[in-house]
């Protein structure tokens, strides 16, 4: 009999041992190699997560640099101190929050090729491109910062300028001028081993500087100076307290703009609280200032072209209350304040004032013109020529004037020299209303003192006119006598004449014509009518004499005078001797009547 299969059992082959161990061990095989690979993953990532825990413990933190940073960045000094070498106490190296990594040199030293310390810097820090050292593989500093530097400026009596790190070592640049030395540190930034330098900061500056030209020296002390090579120019701003050896001092900002590899420059310069005597030797410009001593104010602007020529000059001069004194002999000629604003052209070598100003006890006047430097000796001028129009003039000498007589316009030529200094009116032109003033002279500063000498004449003059220019104490005695008795009429051809030497008495004299003029000579004598002559006051003297004139009697009719003269003897006495000499044309009852006037009275006796 046969057997049917059940149809709802399935028709399964039992599996066999030898599949059932070939599974297993692929199963086995996968967890081996993933466990090995989760091994080999942890070692790899090892060193990374210690490299990341020790940077995160060593941000912000001072560690001693590596060796291999030492090695390049005293290479990299080699390479660019061209056989200096640079030596340090000490060097670390700080990874910042944006991890960017800073040396720290201690105690650097700038050593030339002979073992000659050139500088010392007690701390000099660096921050170093990361670009140098991913892509290059090269310490390249990106940022400089210096503190405690100290540099030695020197101008020679020619006016060249160096620039070296200690006060007996080599010059590590020299130029004809300031503006030309900043160009050659310009043209240091070019250099490979700069390539990624942006921005270098010196604080604590310390400066000395040794002006031969000048005879003086100068201290900077606690400068700041900021370079920023960034933008495609070279951009240095400083800020400065200069020491000058006197009470105050001096506060400089210095701003120099350059686009980088082109001489082509701008040039500021400000100074506050200087003194102007110690600026006087710094530009040919600033030369006439070298007797002043005031405190100045300044503001100075130029710029270089393309071939590194200097241009023009602009400066704003704020001048304090200050004195003008060539040498101790002579006295001091005081002022309480001046101001200039002025343009230089050193190709034509001309200053063109656009406003000078000065205002002092003896007046105050405004000025605009053109000055020219002349005789050139080591880079400075020894003499200028200036041409002035004045306006506003007025003049108030202590105890001269009761009303300060003003001038609305005047123009003067003049020559300073300055060696021994000197003052040369060649021509003042004064117009007041009618009258026409011409003057020339010279004031010169000896070793004994002031020597003057001044010449003036006006073609015209009214008495009263006269008189507002007549110094109060001035012969006195005869400026009262002439404001009393002299009126109307006209002054013409006036000279006047002053000499002033050490050791000597004042000399002046003054004469003067006059017509159509009221004369009154004594008491109650009638005055002197339509009078015309000469007068003039020399050696203590004061003499008339009348080429015509009348008087009017109270008997017998007109007198004529021409012819006569009067001499008042020595004007220093008082009261003042005087001869009257007349010549009289007129009735003999004219004559008595006139001499029968007080303070006569003959015939009355």
């Amino acid at each position: 009999m046969t057997e049917t299969p059940d149809p709802e059992t399935p028709d399964v082959a039992p599996e066999a041992p030898k599949a059932k161990r070939q599974r297993h061990r692929r199963r086995h095989d996968a967890r081996h190699w993933l466990f090995y690979l989760r091994s080999v993953l942890v070692i790899c990532l090892l060193p990374l997560m210690f490299l990341a825990a020790a940077t995160v413990m060593i941000i912000d933190r001072e560690i001693t640099a590596p060796s291999w940073i030492t090695d390049r960045v005293e290479a990299r000094a080699g390479d660019f101190l061209e056989g200096a070498t640079l030596e340090f106490g000490a060097i670390t190296l700080r990874i910042g929050r944006d991890l960017h990594p800073t040396v720290r040199l201690v105690d650097t030293r700038l050593v030339d090729a002979g073992g000659l310390t050139l500088s010392r810097v007690p701390i000099v820090e660096g921050l170093i491109s990361p670009r140098g050292l991913i892509l290059q593989r090269d310490v390249l500093m990106q940022e400089v910062r210096l503190i405690g530097a100290q540099v030695n400026l020197r101008r020679a009596a020619s006016g060249n300028v160096s620039f070296a790190f200690s006060a007996g070592g080599g010059d590590l640049g020299n130029a004809r001028s300031l503006p030309e030395l900043l160009e050659q540190f310009d043209q240091v930034f070019e250099r490979p081993a700069l390539e990624a330098l942006e921005t270098v900061r010196a604080e604590g500056l310390v400066v000395n500087f040794d002006d031969a030209r000048a005879g003086r020296s100068w201290i900077v002390d606690g400068g700041i100076a900021a370079l920023d090579l960034r933008g495609g120019q070279t951009a240095l701003r400083g800020n400065f307290s200069l020491l000058s050896g006197r009470a105050g001092v001096t506060q400089v900002n210095l701003s120099y703009v350059s686009p980088r590899g082109s001489p082509a420059a701008q040039v500021g310069l400000n100074l506050t609280d200087a003194v102007a005597s110690d600026i006087a030797a710094q530009s040919p410009a600033l030369s006439w200032l070298r007797d002043v001593d005031a405190p100045i104010s300044a503001s100075l602007r130029t710029s270089l072209d393309d071939d590194g020529a200097l241009g023009p000059l602009n400066a704003a001069l704020e001048i304090g209350q200050g004195v003008l004194q060539p040498n101790p002999a002579t006295a001091p000629v005081a002022f309480d304040a001046a101001r200039a604003y002025f343009t230089y052209d050193p190709v034509r070598d001309r200053i063109s004032f656009s406003d000078l100003s000065i205002s002092s006890e003896w007046g105050s006047l405004s000025a605009e013109g053109d000055a020219y430097l002349r005789e050139f000796r080591d880079g400075l001028p020894r003499a200028l020529l200036a041409q002035f129009q004045l306006s506003d003039v007025v003049m108030n000498p202590p105890g001269f004037y009761e009303t300060p007589p003003q001038v609305p316009q005047a123009s003067v030529d003049l020559r300073f020299r300055f060696e021994p200094f000197s003052i040369e009116l060649g021509q003042a032109v004064i117009v007041d209303d009618a009258s026409r003033v011409t003057a020339s002279g010279a004031a010169r500063a000896t070793p004994d003192g002031w020597q003057i000498a001044l010449d003036a004449e006006v073609d015209q003059i009214a008495p009263a006119r006269l008189l507002d220019f007549w110094p109060l104490a001035v012969k006195r005695g005869t400026r009262q006598w002439f404001a009393r008795n002299v009126s109307g009429g006209r002054l013409f051809d006036l000279t006047s004449n002053l000499r002033i030497a050490p050791g000597e008495d004042t000399r002046n004299a003054f004469g003067f014509a006059f017509a159509d003029t009221d004369i009154r000579l004594f008491g109650e004598i009638p005055s002197i009518e339509d009078a015309s002559g000469v007068a003039s006051i020399a050696e203590h003297q004061f003499h008339v004499s009348l080429d015509d004139g009348t008087v009017l009697p109270p008997e017998g009719g007109p007198l004529d005078l021409a012819g006569s003269h009067l001499q008042a003897v020595d004007l220093r006495l008082r009261p003042t001797p005087a001869v009257l000499d007349l010549r009289v044309d007129g009735s003999l009852t004219a004559t008595l009547s006139v001499l029968n006037q007080p303070p006569f009275g003959f015939l009355d006796r």
